[in-house]
């Protein structure tokens, strides 16, 4: 209370501005455009079973719905708040919306303080390129740390396979090379290397696969390098940067 006191010309000036400009009929006007909106997604939505294939793609369970926050004012983002709530600008298209959900609630795909996402992290900390990325990009993207990397880029790889089932996804190639600047390298590896294991048929434990993948030598930077060269259309030696 003592706050708003002490700002009290501050406010008045900033609610009286916004009464001059008009922005009470501005707020109406949009949210009647909300308002229309979301009953038109609703239909739309409804022949996409998202939670099917994530559950099938991870061994995971998950609650039967997803809530999507429709926003004004948000672009660029498509995030998580909590649980399987994500928020999403309200223009977006049925593409990006159905896109944005096969990803938002797939984090974190496993525990990433257990054993098998340990030694994963462990695999990839020797990786002369891997590291590199995640120390030397603008971190205006995130993913500043190993762990939030592996966190990220299973997810898109996992979210790719999704969308692609549903006929949503873009091309990984194209993907991945516009988006933060090219540097989820690791997302298309992984990505290739579960298309290689027909994991859009098989689903699985993606826990248990990255556990057997660790173990058997395919995140060594000898195969995950060839593997994302691959799906990135690129010379093995010039994966990052572009």
């Amino acid at each position: 209370m003592e706050m708003a006191r002490r700002h009290r010309p501050r406010l008045v000036a900033v609610f009286t501005a916004m009464r001059t400009a008009g922005f009470a009929a501005f707020r109406n006007a949009r949210s009647e455009e909300l308002a229309s909106r979301i009953p038109q997604l609703q239909r739309d939505l409804a022949p996409f079973d998202v939670i099917r294939l994530q559950q099938k793609l991870t061994g995971r369970s998950f609650a039967p719905e997803i809530e999507v926050v429709l926003l004004r004012f948000c672009k660029p983002h498509g995030i998580k708040v909590q649980g399987q709530t994500f928020l999403q600008a309200a223009d977006w298209n049925l593409a990006i919306t159905v896109r944005n959900a096969a990803h938002e609630m797939l984090h974190p795909p496993f525990p990433m303080d257990g054993p098998v996402a340990k030694a994963a992290l462990a695999v990839l900390a020797r990786d002369p390129l891997i590291p590199h990325i995640v120390r030397e990009h603008d971190p205006k993207w995130g993913y500043t740390s190993l762990d939030g990397y592996l966190n990220e880029d299973m997810v898109q790889a996992l979210d790719q396979l999704i969308s692609e089932r549903l006929g949503v996804a873009r091309n990984p190639a194209d993907r991945w090379r516009d988006n933060d600047d090219g540097i989820h390298v690791l997302a298309a590896g992984l990505y290739g290397m579960l298309r290689q294991d027909k994991w859009s048929d098989t689903g699985g434990s993606i826990e248990a696969w990255l556990d057997r993948a660790t173990r058997t030598g395919r995140l060594s930077p000898t195969n995950l390098h060839a593997v994302a060269a691959r799906v990135l259309e690129r010379p093995i030696d010039r994966l990052w940067p572009l």
